[in-house]
């Protein structure tokens, strides 16, 4: 265990970032980490997005290339800052991102099964001041 110039613990690895290396077809066990920032579960099989209700100060998170084919189980994370979907099966991005995660500047959700984008209601949003679609790689999604 470690200690700053106040005397009190810092768990580094657990508090700041978690970076789970092997492959999970489920998210779980996370319930005690409510002070955890930064959560890499890239590169798995998880198929859905779900227990990260009670991360309120994740504030990035990356779940890419994985089989989720829904954004969801997000909504009360309001610190987050960076959001990378990208690599999985997401079909639409959900209206309600923009009113529930205000603190998103990042949204990173290429290489996924998106048919079209709707700038009046995700690119137009204040709050993004990056999303990356990696448009070009796709033929059959248009921005309406």
């Amino acid at each position: 265990m470690f200690h700053n110039k106040f005397d009190k613990p810092v768990l580094l690895l657990l508090v700041v970032m978690v970076f789970l290396c092997f492959i999970l077809q489920y998210i779980e066990n996370l319930d005690r980490m409510k002070r955890l920032q930064v959560l890499i579960l890239s590169n798995n099989i998880i198929e859905k997005i779900e227990r990260l209700d009670k991360l309120l100060k994740l504030k990035e998170l990356d779940i890419s290339n994985n089989s989720i084919v829904k954004i969801e189980g997000l909504e009360n994370l309001s610190n987050l800052q960076i959001l990378n979907v990208s690599g999985n099966l997401i079909e639409h991005i959900p209206i309600w991102m923009g009113k529930r995660l205000k603190s998103l500047r990042a949204f990173l959700v290429g290489r996924n099964r998106l048919e079209s984008v709707s700038t009046q209601k995700c690119l137009n949003c204040h709050w993004l001041s990056w999303f990356s679609l990696f448009i070009f790689q796709y033929t059959r999604m248009s921005l309406v």
